[in-house]
């Protein structure tokens, strides 16, 4: 009987785990911006799921694209 073993190196695991784990967010994201694109936007306001997603979504781009130069608060620099 011939028994393998693999070892990995705890980077090598770690490179593994942060992979699997983005691409199960990838995946829930993909859902959920199916669904928001399907959706007209009361209902949006009216599901709390997608509204919270598209809030969380909105401010996330705004950080990364708008606050640089308009601030936070969206006032300007």
């Amino acid at each position: 009987m011939l028994i393998v073993l693999n070892i990995v190196t705890a980077f090598a695991l770690d490179a593994f785990m942060a992979h699997y784990e983005a691409q199960a967010a990838d995946d829930a994201q993909a859902g959920m911006i199916s669904r928001i694109s399907a959706t007209d936007l009361e209902t949006i306001r009216t599901d709390e799921e997608l509204l919270a997603y598209a809030v969380a979504g909105g401010r996330a781009a705004f950080n990364e694209n708008c606050a640089p130069c308009h601030g936070r608060g969206g006032a300007g620099a």
